[in-house]
């Protein structure tokens, strides 16, 4: 995974890559953020960015199914795989 580019005192700067805590704790801090809300809409906003990214490089498709059994833990739907592929 690429660098992360983080805004730090209305600067960015290169950082290591986030693991999952890391990257939720990051996106979801706002009382260190002189824009409060706002820089933490614009930090969810660069992770989210960073997560697409990453799931469509040629390699997270080698990590499919794992992908797939981790996502399929937060997602509780009464939609059936055949109508949730048609859509």
């Amino acid at each position: 995974m690429e660098k992360l580019l983080l805004k730090v005192d209305g600067e960015f700067i290169l950082g290591d890559p986030l693991n999952g805590l890391e990257a939720l704790a990051y996106s979801r801090m706002r009382k260190r953020d002189i824009n409060n809300d706002f820089g933490r809409q614009e930090r969810q906003r660069h992770v989210l960015t960073a997560i697409i990214k990453e799931l469509k490089s040629p390699k997270s498709i080698l990590k499919t199914d794992t992908y797939a059994k981790e996502f399929s833990k937060n997602i509780h739907t009464n939609i059936g795989i055949r109508d949730a592929l048609s859509l």
